[in-house]
């Protein structure tokens, strides 16, 4: 309905007169004069009738509104994930979620805050979950791992309360997970503060104490698992379990042959226990026994020949010992029972790899698509590119996968430098890693590969430069702390200080091949050759590894012993002849 018409004229039309009156229309003008609008009545007795009343300009509905709201926070969101701008993106999400009752959403918005580490936007957002979705479990466990990361310890344990509750699993499935959840955590004295006030409950369920004392393990408080578990045993003593993580704390506590003995001792009581016995065997396997261990998993498997996870251990103990004949052969049967298929054509790719089998390497390898080892296994199909000499074809490959995480795009950049060092093409590798450092400030990753790359070229200044700055953040690092010693012991004359540094490495991993032949390297150049001798052979032992034997022959020809120093030299030749630390070794010494 039209209400009035507004005519424009050429001409302007003069100011009323207030003291005359009204003239006449002007009856020439060729637009006619609106009738009137007759009034609406409102019909007598009808008192629910509403008066129309019409809006020139009607407003939008709020609803409409609130949607293009949530659709611009979404696509904001997004873009500032892309853009990696995670602050952003947080921000955006947070008002999304005021917006929306999606749970899909609510949800995502919980999760990269989370990752984003903004702790207060977490809990807001993961409340909102939990009210969305009161039957589920998993906004609680947000919930929990958020407020011990604000150091709220009290709501952490409530909210794992909750958790726990609403799982609806028993104690011996739910209590593990529980330990799985925050042993992840930095803040380890936190973690083990709220894994110690909710178990308190249950300080008479088996399930509990072992689950406590495997977490007590996991942080080091070796003396505190062992009171757990010792209490987990006396209420389930036939526990294989239980009985198998004492062992293992014995040998934390350096008391292994007592952990060993004592397993031994409970196989040869109960010599038809399956479980005791595959406890032994995994117990060997931790202690690096691994002819005996490979003695046990053997029986076990004449018992029962189908049993894939007897024979996936004898896989996996057979490719650590490098028999990769037998390893191949325990995979393959792996892979006819349909069982751990993924993984078993990762190991066949990893054999056939070793082999130099490049071919059917990558056949096997590109078979896992999918599943926890699918990444590693396209960045080693990149590196057997590689390797064949495909080095832009590699490259491409790994241009190829988009990364989803920032871990996973370090990893890319380390393949991609690893492949052009391999190719002889240390320069361009340093340049691949000098362009990741600039998106990923001061990484301790690709830090070190710098430094090692760096190494190669005879740049020390840039390799102690890169090293220390890893230390001065990070001063445990035990990697960057040998890599700093060894390079000082082998390339410079500052012997005490290289010392001091592979001291402190050796101190944090006492048993890593690699820093032991550090310590045994700086002791030689001190002058120290017995005690540098008894290094090398201890880490050669660990790691059959062609460089560690190099050492080893040097050390042993300098100090008259040449004869023996020729057998190590000829054993490090059938480790692998084309090592450069040996053949620079035999090349001085004239062998």
């Amino acid at each position: 309905m039209v209400l009035g018409l507004v005519v424009s004229c050429n001409k302007t039309s003069p100011a009323p007169d207030k003291d005359k009156k009204k003239s006449k229309p002007d009856t020439t003008t060729s637009v006619p004069e609106p009738e009137p609008v007759p009034a609406i009545k409102r019909p007598a007795g009808d008192e629910k009738f509403a008066q129309v009343r019409i809006r020139r300009n009607p407003p939008v509905a709020k609803k409409y509104k609130d949607q293009a709201n949530l659709m611009f926070h979404v696509m904001a969101a997004e873009i500032s994930m892309r853009r990696r701008d995670l602050k952003s993106a947080v921000q955006h999400y947070m008002e999304a979620v005021k917006l929306s009752s999606d749970v899909t959403l609510v949800k995502r918005a919980s999760r990269i805050a989370l990752y984003a580490k903004d702790i207060d936007a977490g809990i807001l957002a993961s409340k909102r979950w939990a009210e969305l979705e009161p039957q589920k479990s998993e906004p609680h466990r947000y919930l929990a791992i958020l407020y011990l990361r604000k150091k709220d310890l009290d709501a952490s344990v409530t909210e794992l309360n909750k958790y726990h509750s609403l799982l609806r699993t028993p104690n011996k499935m739910a209590f593990p997970m529980i330990v799985t959840l925050l042993r992840q955590e930095p803040d380890k004295e936190s973690a083990f503060e709220v894994m110690r006030r909710f178990y308190q409950q249950y300080k008479d369920d088996p399930y509990a104490l072992y689950a406590i004392s495997l977490f007590a393990m996991y942080v080091k408080k070796y003396p505190e698992a062992s009171r757990y578990i010792n209490a987990a045993i006396e209420k389930k003593p036939d526990w294989a379990d239980a009985l198998l993580l004492r062992a293992r704390l014995l040998v934390l506590q350096k008391q292994k042959e007592k952990a060993i003995g004592d397993m031994r001792r409970l196989v040869q009581a109960n010599p038809h226990s399956r479980q005791l016995r595959i406890s032994y065997a995994r117990l060997l396997t931790e202690a690096r026994q691994y002819d005996e261990a490979q003695k046990q998993f053997k029986i076990l498997l004449q018992r029962k020949p189908d049993d894939t996870n007897v024979i996936y251990a004898l896989a996996l103990l057979s490719l650590e010992k490098k028999n990769y004949i037998a390893a191949d052969k325990y995979f393959k049967k792996m892979l006819k029972a349909g069982s751990r298929v993924l993984e078993a054509q990762y190991y066949l790719g990893i054999i056939a790899e070793k082999r130099k089998r490049y071919d059917t390497a990558i056949a096997r390898l590109s078979k896992v698509r999918h599943g926890d080892r699918s990444i590693d296994a396209h960045l080693r199909i990149a590196t057997i590119m590689g390797r064949k000499g495909d080095v832009e074809a590699a490259r491409r490959f790994l241009y190829q996968l988009k990364p989803r995480t920032r871990q996973l795009e370090v990893q890319l950049f380390l393949t991609e430098a690893d492949i052009l060092h391999n190719a002889n093409r240390t320069k361009d590798g340093m340049e691949v890693i000098k362009n990741a450092l600039q998106t990923n400030k001061d990484n301790p990753k690709l830090l070190y590969a710098h430094a090692m790359l760096a190494e190669k070229l005879g740049r020390l200044d840039i390799v102690e430069r890169d090293l220390k700055k890893i230390l001065a953040k990070h001063p445990r690092h035990a990697q960057a702390l040998n890599a700093l010693g060894y390079t000082l012991a082998d390339r410079t004359d500052r012997f005490q200080e290289a010392y001091k540094y592979i001291k402190k490495a050796l101190e944090l991993s006492p048993n890593q091949a690699a820093i032991i032949d550090s310590m045994g390297w700086v002791l030689y150049r001190l002058g120290k050759h017995k005690e540098a001798v008894k290094y090398l052979r201890r880490a050669l032992k660990l790691d059959q590894n062609a460089e560690i034997a190099a050492h080893l022959g040097e050390v042993l020809w300098v100090s008259g012993e040449k004869e023996e120093a020729r057998k190590v030299w000829l054993r490090a030749k059938r480790i692998d002849k084309n090592n450069e630390v040996l053949k620079a070794t035999l090349k001085r010494f004239k062998q």
